[in-house]
């Protein structure tokens, strides 16, 4: 995370596919309601304020102010970008200097050029941060096991269970979480050797990625491993112990330069930077290609530079992503455009929150009108129970404006009959403490009542532009009073 201050005219920079809730594994069984603490921590001391003017961003503040008063309360990082919309930068047209661990937060983004700075005051760490941590959390690993192995004593590792009963629903984060109970896993014990050997070997290869920069997919790890002669008999185990990896150090994968091979894509007004070796610095603007990018690790792990967008659009299809890309919704309502490609993968969640938190941009969930795309809005909003030992991949605030079941009948859109399988997660899904409430559980109801589903391009049937002509826009007035 970054934002730029100009201080006496100098620019300082300060770093700071799948349908159906695949990841929810538990289905939604056994799960128990518990209010944890708000482990979230306000900074105070980060909030920096520019030594020329002091930034205001109050909300109600009127047009005439907002023009009076833009540049004082706007990251003046964009300077050089407002005078092109896009935010095209060459590299050299600033001087720029990094502080290393820098965390940045702040309020009153122009609505016109947002900054990377975070408006909800949660830290979020740096990329470099996030690759210290974990280099030193390896480290301290290594040392522990070296020290037991040294001492003549059988090396163990404590490691957060992720059974059911120790998956509950904090209301407070709004987020699954674990409970306190552990699994000891022992050299000791011959049952644990396999699982054991295969954990520290995946640190050690962890620890080679991490250091040299490189990236690996799941399937990587698991041919990796032959090469060491460890055993793994499918991906699925070998899955598994990289959970178990990321349980242990409470990170995720993707901080080890581990990611799956699904991607989705995004498309809007956002100039971000690089960061990943070998592209550090150079930029781009997201809307310069009509087909998106896709959200893969360099882009996930960018910085954010400039962007004019006021919302962000997460949709479940391709199909209507390419079709708002076709009528320039991204200019029409100032959005950023996201295709979840389905169940969104933790590097699109990732992205949707930082999206959210750094730029202030209320994010709106678009699927099908059955239950698997209410579940899919409902993981991109408070996860899932499957990473519930993970933090950084909700967007709480998150609402879902569609396609509700009173949608399809609202606007008579053509239906499917629901299958057994569908009916039966809807059961499931009311079991969930977080569809017991306001839209969530009225639309879940009416679902099992009327026992039929549609989906986004049902809207054809009034022509092609009706979804962005005349639904988008009154769902997202209609958002208003979510």
């Amino acid at each position: 995370m970054s934002r730029v201050e100009r201080k006496r005219g100098k620019k300082v920079r300060y770093r700071g596919r799948g349908r159906g809730g695949g990841e929810d594994k538990h289905k939604g069984k056994g799960i128990r309601d518990r209010t944890g603490a708000d482990n979230r921590r306000v900074d105070k001391s980060s909030i920096r304020k520019s030594s020329n003017r002091k930034r205001s961003g109050r909300k109600g503040m009127d047009d005439s102010r907002l023009r009076e008063e833009g540049k004082s309360y706007k990251d003046e990082r964009f300077d050089a970008a407002s005078k092109n919309r896009r935010g095209r930068i060459k590299r050299g047209d600033y001087t720029s200097k990094k502080d290393e661990g820098s965390i940045v937060k702040g309020k009153g983004m122009s609505t016109t050029s947002k900054s990377s700075a975070n408006t909800k005051g949660i830290s979020i760490e740096s990329q470099r941060e996030k690759k210290d941590k974990v280099k030193k959390l390896l480290i301290e690993l290594g040392k522990r096991i070296y020290n037991d192995l040294d001492s003549g004593v059988f090396p163990e590792v404590h490691i957060p269970s992720r059974s059911v009963t120790n998956i509950v629903y904090d209301k407070r984060l709004r987020q699954y979480i674990l409970g306190d109970a552990k699994i000891v896993r022992s050299a000791k014990n011959i049952r644990h050797l396999r699982s054991f050997t295969q954990l520290i070997w995946l640190a050690f290869f962890v620890d080679k990625l991490v250091n040299e920069g490189k990236t690996s997919t799941l399937r990587d790890v698991y041919y990796s491993a032959q090469a060491f002669n460890i055993d793994f008999e499918d991906q699925a185990e070998s899955d598994h112990i990289i959970t178990d990896l990321e349980a242990l150090l409470s990170l995720a994968r993707e901080d080890f330069n581990i990611y799956p091979e699904e991607r989705s894509s995004i498309f809007g007004d956002l100039t971000i930077e690089y960061t990943v070796p070998g592209y550090e610095g150079r930029r781009l603007n997201l809307s310069d290609h009509p087909d998106g990018y896709l959200i893969g690790p360099s882009l996930s792990s960018a910085e954010f530079i400039d962007t004019s967008a006021e919302m962000v659009l997460a949709v479940e299809k391709g199909g209507i992503f390419t079709r708002f890309v076709e009528e320039n919704v991204h200019r029409r309502f100032k959005a950023i455009i996201v295709d979840t490609a389905g169940q969104a993968p933790r590097s699109t969640r990732y992205l949707l929150m930082r999206l959210n938190r750094e730029l202030n941009l209320p994010v709106y969930i678009l699927t099908d009108g059955d239950v698997y795309g209410e579940h899919i809005a409902m993981v991109i909003k408070s996860g899932s129970a499957n990473a519930a030992h993970l933090r950084e991949l909700t967007v709480p605030d998150a609402k879902w404006i569609g396609v509700w079941a009173s949608d399809i009948q609202r606007y008579k859109l053509p239906t499917d009959p629901m299958t057994e399988q569908d009916v039966k997660r809807c059961h499931e899904l009311r079991q969930d403490p977080r569809y017991q409430s306001d839209i969530w559980r009225s639309e879940l109801e009416l679902f099992l009542k009327m026992k039929r589903k549609s989906e986004l391009e049902a809207f054809a049937k009034y022509g092609l532009t009706k979804i962005t002509d005349d639904y988008l826009p009154e769902k997202l007035e209609m958002a208003k009073s979510l």
